[in-house]
């Protein structure tokens, strides 16, 4: 007998606590074959934006994949854009610029898992917006990196999702795809997507490496710090790898 798992573990930027990490995850067993995953990176740069990428990592891991099609996911990000700013109201002694800051809202990643698990293979859908990624690992080997293919396609200015400028229908980016019974798939946010991809593409893999951290907090907060050393970029680092395990 064998089951369906997933492991998340997430690291702020130095000198960070972990309440100040704009990474956010969610996971969800809607029931015994359903499992969805949410994974969204906040912009660093915008207001308050780990508590919006928090709201879409919940948004997606709770709904269902009818919540996410082009007229439903509109009224969807409304509701949330309004409970966000509900949630960042200021009383009268917040200075301008923060209050400047709030008025354009927040922005962040997401990236979304949708598996539905029959025996010992999961028939995934997924849907992206921005740099975070996700790999398929088949034979302890990449067999497929999404949407991001090459170290080359992460740049400084991802598409987002806004908090008050949903963004229009074409950034939606959309697969599917099936999982066999040894498969694993990675989903990273997008220092650590970057870094794994140049890792590959310089045949230095840190597939195992990584996998093997990923057990333990303790561990991978190592392996993350090992790999800021070694040139990863300092950013808010989340790695969910989801895959099926013995009983």
């Amino acid at each position: 007998m064998s089951h369906w798992v997933s492991v998340a573990r997430t690291v702020p930027k130095r000198g960070l606590q972990p309440v100040e990490n704009q990474d956010a995850y969610a996971v969800s067993t809607l029931n015994k074959g359903h499992r969805r995953i949410g994974l969204s990176d906040g912009a660093t740069n915008a207001h308050d934006s780990g508590r919006w990428a928090a709201m879409l990592a919940r948004a997606w891991a709770s709904g269902s994949p009818g919540d996410w099609t082009s007229r439903p996911r509109s009224a969807l990000l409304a509701r949330l854009g309004q409970a966000w700013r509900d949630a960042v109201e200021f009383d009268g002694d917040a200075p301008w610029y923060v209050r400047t800051r709030a008025e354009r809202g927040a922005y962040a990643t997401l990236l979304g898992l949708d598996a539905t698990i029959a025996k010992s293979q999961a028939q995934c859908r997924m849907v992206a917006v921005g740099d975070s990624n996700a790999f398929l690992l088949r034979g302890g080997k990449l067999l497929r990196s999404w949407p991001a293919r090459r170290h080359a396609d992460f740049g400084r200015f991802p598409d987002l999702v806004g908090s008050n400028a949903p963004p229009l229908n074409a950034v939606w980016r959309h697969t599917e795809f099936a999982m066999q019974r040894e498969d694993v798939l990675l989903l990273a946010t997008d220092a650590l997507a970057a870094h794994l991809l140049l890792l590959s593409e310089q045949r230095t893999s840190g597939w195992q490496s990584v996998l093997g951290a990923v057990r333990q907090s303790r561990d991978f907060e190592a392996w993350v710090g090992a790999a800021r050393t070694g040139g990863m970029t300092d950013d808010d680092t989340t790695l969910v790898v989801f895959r099926r395990m013995p009983k």
